[in-house]
């Protein structure tokens, strides 16, 4: 069947028209997802999670008019997906569809403030330590996202999530397409924070007054850079060690985040040696911490049977032994 744009979001009369192998409810439910990832966006938007964001830097304003940017862009190259009719994407492609996807946005947010186009080759965010990192997750972010959206039994989703869940339910599909929409928020700020944050009409009319000041500007850059290094070495490899993935979710407090398990083996088994250390040193922390449970456990034990036994029954007698001396 023939279906037009799957959301109502653009509101324009320029329909784009796609051959797509889907039913007429199923449309609709995508329709309905899409809809409602963009009406949560006038919800406050402030970040509720424990760590810095890039966005955080934004005026509300500014982050809500980038965040919507991006929902619509996602839902463009969700079609244009479905158009191509590739049976499933690679991890290459997720990694390729995701560059571009930063590289769309920032060129879209940077060409409503300027009035002019700003190209960015996908491979011009290759420097930055956010955005190589969370090209690592882009099989989770693109793939899974996109399958479950048109099929919520896919077999990407079971991969990845069973046995907590065999299907997607309605919810979780909403707060995938949640966290890829803030990703490439975050992967966008970071980049432009890192890059061009020096320019003064973009401080003006994109920060939060807390941030207008060059040194403040310096210390948020820094702080993202250095969180960077800590999420890329420390923190990821960890998460793939333990099982977890986290979204960042849209609530009606502001932005948050919830740790899911998720099967990760395929990628702990493929990182680097220079992010190993991490799961050595928490292989070898669990080693050392049962072992010394058991030793001080041990030790108790016999502290406890040497006080009890041995050490009473010394008691024991010499008291006897006082008690007969009185008495005689």
């Amino acid at each position: 069947m023939e279906v037009a744009s799957f959301s109502l979001l653009k509101g324009n009369p320029i329909l784009v028209m796609q051959k797509v192998l889907v039913s007429t409810e199923r449309a609709e439910q995508i329709s309905e997802l899409f809809l409602n990832v963009f009406n949560k966006l006038n919800c406050p938007l402030d970040n509720q999670t424990r760590r810095l964001l890039p966005t955080d830097i934004l005026r509300y304003k500014v982050k809500r008019k980038l965040l919507k940017s991006v929902v619509l862009l996602v839902e463009q190259k969700f079609l244009e997906i479905l158009a191509s009719k590739k049976p499933f994407l690679t991890k290459k492609d997720s990694e390729t569809i995701f560059r571009d996807l930063v590289a769309q946005s920032s060129e879209l947010f940077l060409a409503e403030f300027y009035g002019t186009s700003f190209p960015f080759p996908p491979e011009t965010f290759s420097n930055s330590l956010y955005f190589e990192t969370a090209v690592n997750d882009s099989d989770v972010l693109i793939s899974t996202t996109f399958s479950v959206l048109l099929d919520p039994y896919a077999k990407t989703f079971k991969i990845l999530f069973a046995p907590i869940y065999q299907s997607a339910p309605d919810f979780l599909i909403e707060y995938l397409l949640q966290n890829l929409v803030i990703e490439i928020t975050n992967c966008v700020m970071s980049f432009l924070v890192e890059k061009i944050s020096f320019i003064s009409d973009i401080r003006q009319n994109w920060y939060k007054s807390t941030y207008l000041s060059v040194r403040n500007i310096e210390r948020f850059k820094n702080e993202i850079i250095w969180q960077a290094y800590t999420t890329a070495y420390v923190e990821r490899p960890k998460k793939l060690y333990n099982s977890e993935y986290t979204l960042f979710l849209i609530t009606e407090r502001g932005i948050q985040a919830q740790i899911l398990y998720a099967n990760r083996l395929p990628e702990l088994l493929s990182l680097n040696n220079k992010f190993l250390w991490v799961v050595n040193y928490t292989e070898f922390q669990d080693f050392t911490v049962l072992k010394t449970k058991e030793i001080i456990s041990t030790l108790s034990r016999g502290a406890n049977y040497f006080l009890t036994s041995i050490l009473g029954n010394v008691i024991g007698l010499v008291w006897k032994g006082i008690l007969e001396g009185i008495k005689r």
